[in-house]
Order: structure tokens, then C-alpha cells, then sequence
């Protein structure tokens, strides 16, 4: 199931940007604490200023991984938001978005939306069947684009 696939994506990037954050913030310190001992009363300082620089370059790589796992998180982000809104039921949409972008529980779902929770899940079930026509259609649309372009392109030669 597409729709199944871009939800695990989105997932699997949002854990990617919270372990580059978290790398973020070690390296951030080693290269707070490899400056402090570079400021105080050091035995071999050649070693220390190369340890200086070390942590400084870690960090700069990871806050490079960090700016890159934002934009990839970012664009997966809106594109299933922009996905969520070409469904016809507004409710629909914000039960996908509450589920599967901001990860709650079914239970705060329905105290969010004010639903029982046997129509909870019978919307969130049709909204993915939705979602998933709207994919496919969304794919089908792309392929027979590119058919008509390749054989466009064919008919001239």
C-alpha cells in the first residue's frame, strides 16, 4: 500500500531528525568541553588544539546532517499534508493528520474531535481507503505523463 509507505517515510525521517538533533547537542558539548581544556592549563597543547578542531568539524558535519534530515523531514511533512487535504471529509483529514503526522493515540483523537470511537475508526479507515485512491489516481495521473511524453518525444524521431 503506497499511502502505508509515504507514512512510514515520514515516520522514518522523523526519526532520523530527532537522532541528528541529539548529535547535535553531543558534539556541541564536546566541543564546549575540548575549548574549556583548550583555555586551561593543558600538558601537550598541540593535542589539544587538534581535539579543538576534531569536535568543532563534528559539529559542523552534524549540524550539516541536521539541516538535511529538516528539509527532508520538512517536504515529507507537506507533501502528506497536501495529500490530507484533497480529501473531500475535513474531519477525515485531521483524524490521518492527528494519527499519522503528529502521532496520537486514537483515544485523544476522539476526545479531540468529539466522536465515538467506533466512528473514529470507521472514518479513519475510510479515509485511508480515500487517501489511497487519491494516490493511486495521483501515480497513474504521473506514469501516463511520462508515457505521453517518451512517446512524444518517439513520433518525431
Amino acid at each position: 500500500m503506497p499511502v502505508d509507505a509515504l507514512f512510514e517515510k515520514l515516520r522514518f525521517a522523523e526519526r532520523r531528525l530527532t537522532a541528528a538533533e541529539e548529535r547535535v547537542v553531543f558534539c556541541r558539548a564536546a566541543a564546549a568541553k575540548a575549548s574549556a581544556v583548550l583555555g586551561g592549563e593543558c600538558v601537550s597543547r598541540s593535542r589539544d588544539v587538534t581535539a579543538n578542531e576534531n569536535a568543532v568539524i563534528r559539529l559542523m558535519e552534524a549540524e550539516q546532517e541536521y539541516a538535511e534530515a529538516e528539509r527532508e523531514y520538512g517536504d515529507l511533512r507537506s507533501q502528506v499534508c497536501s495529500l490530507l487535504q484533497r480529501l473531500d471529509d475535513p474531519i477525515n483529514a485531521e483524524i490521518l493528520k492527528l494519527r499519522y503526522v503528529e502521532h496520537k493515540r486514537m483515544t485523544d483523537i476522539v476526545r479531540k474531535i468529539h466522536l465515538s470511537r467506533s466512528n473514529a475508526y470507521y472514518r479513519h479507515e475510510n479515509a485511508l481507503a480515500d487517501l489511497e485512491d487519491i494516490f493511486s489516481k495521483e501515480i497513474s495521473e504521473k506514469c501516463n505523463k511520462q508515457v505521453s511524453f517518451q512517446s512524444h518525444f518517439i513520433e518525431k524521431d
